[in-house]
């Protein structure tokens, strides 16, 4: 929802809860269970629906933060949500006011294209590579098993601020990765911090079109990556709109 509403100035709250709102064990009746945390969510979700600031937000466990940097960090505790506000992206996705006509037209846009994205669906995919301590082989092989597949997203989860052990092998499966119009973008397996493309042991994964995950989340760089397979119909606007977003974050970076 986030990347699909990006341009726009419309307001969205997502919410939900760790407890349902209805005790599970009342069958015949309706009853609240005292100890759920939904009526608090859905609160908080209101207050931020009323205040109409632009972009996709989640509210839950008492706070709230911009979707694309949304981390689950329990499994079940009620505060099992956490995220950041510092990243330029995504606070340069949205439009603060758009004149009626302006929004009226993004919103037929939209409906315009819903037909291919609904095509494009059946065979959009997203894959997670898992850096282990394993022979670079491993990696390069799962690699070289997905250049037959239709252009696909693909996640490299690697070590820390992006550390990707390097192969001859792994290079290569990565450029011809690139030449078969995946898109391969480097992640953290840590929760917080994200990728650096300077970080000197994972450096050099990004001469072979490997795309830095910046601070996005793993579920922020999956959501989006799915998007741009929806939304563009090829793999280098694919890859611009991505470049695209980068830029701009980084040009708020330096105005601020």
């Amino acid at each position: 929802m986030a990347e699909a509403f990006a341009g726009s100035d419309i307001c969205v709250a997502v919410t939900g809860s760790m407890r349902p709102l209805l005790d599970s064990e009342m069958l015949h009746t309706y009853s609240v269970d005292t100890h759920s945390d939904a009526w608090g969510n859905l609160n908080d979700a209101l207050k931020l629906a009323a205040a109409g600031e632009s972009g996709v937000k989640i509210a839950f466990g008492g706070e709230s933060w911009p979707a694309q940097t949304v981390q689950k960090i329990h499994s079940h505790d009620l505060m099992a949500f956490t995220g950041h506000s510092r990243a330029a992206y995504p606070a340069n996705s949205y439009i603060k006011h758009l004149p009626d006509a302006r929004r009226q037209h993004w919103l037929e846009d939209q409906q315009e294209i819903n037909k291919s994205i609904d095509a494009r669906a059946k065979q959009a995919r997203i894959h997670a590579l898992y850096c282990l301590p394993n022979a670079t082989e491993v990696m390069s092989n799962q690699l070289q098993a997905l250049l037959s597949q239709p252009p696909c997203g693909i996640i490299l989860l690697g070590f820390g601020a992006g550390n990707v052990p390097y192969s001859a092998d792994l290079a290569q499966a990565l450029t011809l990765a690139h030449q078969h119009g995946h898109m391969v973008v480097c992640a953290s397996q840590s929760p917080f911090g994200g990728v650096s493309d300077n970080y000197a042991a994972g450096s050099w994964q990004y001469e072979y079109h490997v795309i830095a995950g910046g601070r996005l989340t793993i579920p922020a760089i999956y959501a989006r990556l799915l998007w741009l397979l929806l939304r563009y119909d090829s793999p280098t606007r694919r890859r611009q709109r991505w470049t695209n977003n980068v830029s701009q974050a980084s040009i708020t970076i330096k105005k601020r």
